[in-house]
C-alpha cells in the first residue's frame, strides 16, 4: 500500500525537491493554502505532510497547532527559509515533528523523514543541548517531583531501563545491545512506555527522564 504523503507549497520548484525524496510508490497530494492543507488532512490522513511555513494562510506557529489538532497522527516536517532556534523551539511546542530549511537536499529531506516516521524528531542538536541544559538547571519542586515519580514507576521493571537508556542518548539499536534484546522488542516497550507516560515521541521521553533524573538521583544508577 502506497504512503499518503501532503506538500503545502505553493512553489514548483520545492515541491519538486521534496518529492524526489520519496520512493515512486507514495501518493502525494499538494495543498497550495491552509484552507486546502486542513481539507486534505481530514479526508486523507496522511502518513507525513510537509509544510512551508511560507504557505498563504498559514501563521507559522499558530497555524502548525492548528494542524496538528486536526490530524495529531500525521507526522508534520516543517520548512522554514531563515531557520532559527526560537522559532524552532515554538514550533516543537506546538506539535511540530520535524524542522529544516526549505533548501534541504532530498538526501536530508529523506533521513529527515525516517527519524519521525520512528516516533522520533528531527531538531537541531543545539537546541536539544540547550533544552536538557535548562532542564538540569531547573530545580523539581517537591510536587514535580512525585507526579513524576509516580509516572515512572507505572513503567515495568525493563520499560524503565529502556525510558532511561533513550533519555541517556542512546539508540533502539545500542538500547537492544546493551539488554540482549532485539530492536524490535524495543520498540514494542517504547511504544507502551510513551501510552503510560503521556508523551508523544522520543524528545518528550527524554524530557521527562531528564527531570526524573534531576529530581531523584537515585534513578541515576540505572543508566
Amino acid at each position: 500500500m502506497s504512503d499518503v504523503v501532503v506538500l503545502a507549497c505553493n512553489k514548483s520548484e520545492i515541491v519538486g525537491r521534496w518529492k524526489e525524496a520519496f520512493d515512486t510508490s507514495a501518493k502525494f497530494y499538494e495543498a497550495h493554502d491552509r484552507s486546502k492543507l486542513i481539507y486534505l488532512l481530514r479526508s486523507h490522513k496522511p502518513v507525513v505532510a510537509l509544510i512551508h511555513l511560507m504557505l498563504p494562510e498559514l501563521h507559522d506557529g499558530e497555524g502548525v497547532a492548528l494542524l496538528h489538532s486536526e490530524a495529531p497522527e500525521t507526522r508534520l516536517l516543517v520548512f522554514s527559509d531563515i531557520p532559527n532556534e526560537s522559532e524552532e523551539r515554538g514550533l516543537l511546542r506546538v506539535g511540530m515533528h520535524g524542522y529544516l530549511n526549505t533548501y534541504a537536499s532530498p538526501r536530508v529531506i529523506r533521513k529527515a523523514l525516517s527519524v519521525i516516521r520512528s516516533r522520533d524528531m528531527w531538531v537541531s542538536r543545539r537546541l536539544m543541548s540547550r533544552m536538557f541544559e535548562e532542564l538540569r538547571e531547573h530545580p523539581v519542586s517537591r510536587e514535580e517531583n512525585s507526579h513524576l515519580n509516580s509516572i515512572f514507576k507505572t513503567l515495568t521493571q525493563r520499560e524503565q531501563e529502556i525510558a532511561l537508556l533513550l533519555g541517556a542518548g542512546n539508540s533502539n539499536r545500542s538500547i537492544a545491545e546493551r539488554l540482549d534484546i532485539t530492536e524490535r522488542t524495543v520498540k514494542t516497550h517504547l511504544t507502551s512506555v510513551f501510552e503510560k507516560t503521556g508523551t508523544r515521541d522520543r524528545v518528550q521521553l527524554a524530557l521527562l527522564v531528564c527531570r526524573v533524573l534531576n529530581g531523584q538521583n537515585g534513578f541515576q544508577r540505572a543508566i
